[in-house]
């Protein structure tokens, strides 16, 4: 697998950045990366945090692939919640007299 990142001249002034990765198997892409973004890939391969481009790539894949499941837990348990009905507004003021009043409530029966 040979992989690459050059620095090119772009529309913006800053430059684009390209990273390829030319695989035996599956998918070849071709991506722009803003200069902060370049010079990021660049670090963490010189830096030995990883051994190429493409690996600094699918690492930061990878954590965008494990947020979204996380967002969509969330999203899920939102909705479960929402659908099992019970909803009704908290009043704060009452929910704390209630957990003192429980603490209270605890505390006289260990006495």
């Amino acid at each position: 697998m040979k992989t690459f990142l050059r620095s090119s001249a772009g529309l913006k002034s800053s430059g684009t950045w390209e990273i390829g990765d030319r695989l035996t198997m599956g998918i070849q892409k071709s991506l722009n990366f803003t200069e902060h973004f370049g010079r990021l890939i660049e670090e963490q391969v010189r830096d030995g945090r990883f051994e190429s481009e493409v690996e600094v790539v699918q690492a930061g894949l990878q954590l965008l692939e494990q947020r979204e499941r996380k967002l969509a837990a969330f999203r899920a348990a939102i909705d479960e919640g929402e659908a099992s009905g019970g909803f009704h507004e908290i009043d704060w003021g009452d929910l704390f007299e209630e957990v003192e009043a429980e603490e209270r409530g605890a505390r006289d029966t260990k006495d």
